[in-house]
């Protein structure tokens, strides 16, 4: 993008549909992760891309302080998801939600919606897919926070808000989801899949597959993990919230990120062994549970 005022023939390069494209599935070879982070005092959110080289073959990683990558300036506070090297954004207003489309390259796209998803009760962060927006609810539960003493497993539903239709549906979990889990469960995007994830009995930490986004009996049970064999391994006793940033696509290697106590840990699932991957600028914390995948794009320069 740079190199666009080099000549007119290179700016033109830029905005050619088949050179984008061609850049794109490039990229596609080589996913990222849009690592979101932040400090608490003052309270500052950033988006970092690394790569998933970097996190499965190093050790640490460090998170800069360069302003570019905060999202103080931008009036947003959430990563949704991405989509061709666009990463979507939420921000609040009064009376709307707004959500923006943030490139690589500095530019801000923003579009409004006014919807009414029926009284749910949100558990966590928004999730794309498939050019819609997905939600884990609670239907008719009052309480502020999460409290499994007060729920029942009929009131979790998935809702599906459709971009192009501006229409929503609702979505049962799978039906091996039997049991309210004392942590709240989650919703994710592993390998283009939505994903279901939940910690039974606070031992093993399920994930779930929609192998057919939106039909409901496609959900199966794509893993299961040990959270003892973790803990055991990082000689900490890891049970709590776990979010899964990226699995392979044979299964054999898993990237999580514990949303309680601030870390990422590659997971080898064939031999159960285990490495974390050390923060090296302690002043900054992650947020797990909006870490999404990512590839650079120059989608929106055209």
């Amino acid at each position: 993008m740079r190199l666009k005022c080099v000549s007119k023939s290179w700016k033109t390069l830029n905005s050619n549909s088949f050179f984008i494209n061609l850049h794109l599935q490039r990229s596609i070879r080589k996913p990222q992760l849009a690592l979101v982070y932040y400090t608490d005092k003052p309270y500052t959110e950033s988006v970092l891309p690394t790569s998933l080289s970097c996190l499965l073959e190093s050790s640490s990683i460090t998170l800069t302080e360069d302003p570019y990558y905060q999202l103080k300036d931008k009036n947003c506070h959430v990563v949704v998801g991405s989509c061709n090297g666009l990463l979507c954004l939420l921000g609040h207003s009064c009376k709307l939600k707004q959500r923006w489309w943030w490139p690589y390259m500095k530019k801000i796209q923003r579009f409004t919606e006014n919807y009414n998803l029926l009284n749910h009760s949100h558990l966590n962060n928004e999730v794309h897919l498939s050019g819609s927006i997905n939600w884990l609810t609670l239907h008719n539960y009052q309480r502020y926070c999460y409290n499994c003493k007060y729920i029942s497993v009929e009131q979790f539903i998935i809702i599906s808000l459709d971009l192009h239709t501006e229409t929503y549906k609702e979505l049962r979990p799978p039906q091996g989801f039997d049991e309210v889990p004392l942590i709240k469960p989650t919703l994710g995007v592993l390998m283009d899949f939505l994903c279901f994830f939940n910690v039974v009995k606070k031992t093993h930490f399920v994930i779930w597959k929609m192998t057919e986004y939106g039909v409901e009996e496609s959900w199966t049970q794509l893993v299961k993990i040990n959270l003892q064999i973790i803990g055991h391994k990082l000689e900490k006793r890891f049970t709590s919230w776990w979010v899964p940033l990226h699995v392979d696509k044979n299964c054999d290697t898993m990237i999580l990120a514990n949303c309680f106590e601030d870390i990422l840990v590659v997971y080898n699932l064939r031999d159960d062994s285990v490495e974390s991957v050390r923060i090296t600028n302690g002043k900054y914390r992650l947020h797990g549970q909006h870490i999404k995948n990512y590839v650079e794009s120059l989608v929106l320069g055209h």
